[in-house]
């Protein structure tokens, strides 16, 4: 097995590594169903932004819509002293539209999901923002994903109309009411 960090010293077969996972559940890992899980969340982020640099599509894969809304950034953010966040590069910014668009049909709370995107700084980017129009006008977007994507753009415009984001304001009203 080869390190992702590029750190070759040591050799580690799948089993190596089956048996250290084990001698971690209960400490940081659960596991069911033939499953380990990371028991605490805040474990899970720290590994999700630490893998990001090896294999971000991967890793963009286990996004929650908690985990977006919370610790997932656009390209353009500029880092505060001492916060961890995970900035997306704008090359992935499509396969992030896709995570948005997937995450609001893997979940029986349809509502919360999109309320919960809707809150990301993501949507605060203008660049972000064209690309997910964009996305919504291809014709493979089926019709049920389309009209979910227009309710979470309205979920957008109702959380940035109370910090006065004008311009990405204007940009989703003429999307919306452009009927498209």
């Amino acid at each position: 097995m080869k390190s992702v960090y590029g750190v070759n010293e040591t050799s580690l077969s799948t089993q190596d590594v089956i048996d250290a996972a084990n001698e971690l559940v209960a400490l940081y890992f659960l596991y069911n169903d033939d499953t380990f899980t990371f028991q605490h969340r805040i474990i899970s982020e720290s590994v999700l932004i630490s893998y990001s640099k090896c294999d971000m599509l991967s890793v963009m894969k286990a996004f929650s819509a908690s985990f977006i809304a919370e610790m997932v950034k656009p390209e353009t953010h500029i880092y505060k002293p001492g916060e961890v966040v995970l900035k997306i590069p704008v090359k992935y910014y499509k396969n992030l539209i896709n995570v948005f668009i997937n995450l609001m049909f893997q979940k029986t709370d349809f509502v919360f999901v999109q309320c919960t995107l809707a809150k990301s700084e993501m949507v605060k980017d203008l660049q972000f923002l064209e690309m997910f129009k964009r996305e919504m006008l291809d014709n493979s977007l089926e019709i049920s994903s389309r009209t979910a994507c227009y309710d979470f753009l309205g979920f957008v415009v109702l959380n940035l109309s109370k910090y006065g984001s004008t311009q990405v304001i204007e940009l989703l009203w003429d999307f919306l009411l452009s009927g498209v």
